[in-house]
């Protein structure tokens, strides 16, 4: 790492000095030092593969820095280093989700969505669409999300019910709450949502 300081020093326009002294820094677990020195090398245009600008944005992301990694991956789209496929979306998506651009989020992950084989994306289009309160949106992404498969069906049913709730459809949450209420991770919450549900009559 020493010695690759000094030769950037003397030498600052060759990009192979910048790419190694980051990779030296994650072999050394120096994960501020390589997110430093990567950072600097994309600035000045050395990052031009794939897996460069692929490294960059898992670093932002490890380092709980969301938003600079859905930069990076953006500008790696635009510029057509990185493919418009399912991982750079998904990876992209959830840059976006975890830097709370909801906008972003939502669109890149209905761009993903239809990509993935299981219904995990929808979920997580769903997700979003609850916190902004779009019920509508939300049953039609979270309904799709159990038609496709996901990990946690209680989760799923239990936001259906939610969603279809807010838009006054009672029997329909209802069923939904029913089905939440047979997985033990979502059992209690079910079971309150259909007690709120019989008191209202």
């Amino acid at each position: 790492a020493e010695v690759l300081v000094k030769l950037i020093a003397s030498y600052p326009i060759k990009e192979d000095y910048w790419k190694q002294l980051s990779g030296v820094f994650l072999e050394m677990k120096d994960d501020p030092e390589s997110l430093a020195v990567l950072a600097l090398a994309g600035r000045q245009g050395f990052l031009d593969t794939e897996r460069e600008v692929t490294n960059l944005a898992n670093v932002y992301l490890f380092l709980s820095i969301p938003f600079k990694a859905a930069e990076i991956l953006q500008q790696g789209l635009e510029a057509g280093i990185l493919p418009r496929n399912l991982e750079t979306l998904e990876k992209l998506g959830t840059a976006w989700q975890l830097a709370r651009a909801n906008d972003a989020a939502l669109a890149t992950y209905t761009e993903a969505a239809p990509l993935a084989e299981d219904g995990r994306i929808w979920y997580r289009l769903g997700q979003i669409y609850v916190a902004e309160e779009d019920w509508v949106k939300a049953e039609n992404a979270l309904s799709s999300a159990l038609e496709k498969g996901v990990n946690d069906k209680g989760e799923t049913q239990l936001l259906i019910g939610v969603a279809a709730w807010n838009q006054g459809k009672t029997e329909q949450a209802r069923r939904a709450f029913n089905a939440a209420r047979g997985q033990p991770s979502t059992k209690a919450q079910a079971q309150a949502w259909l007690a709120h549900l019989a008191a209202e009559g």
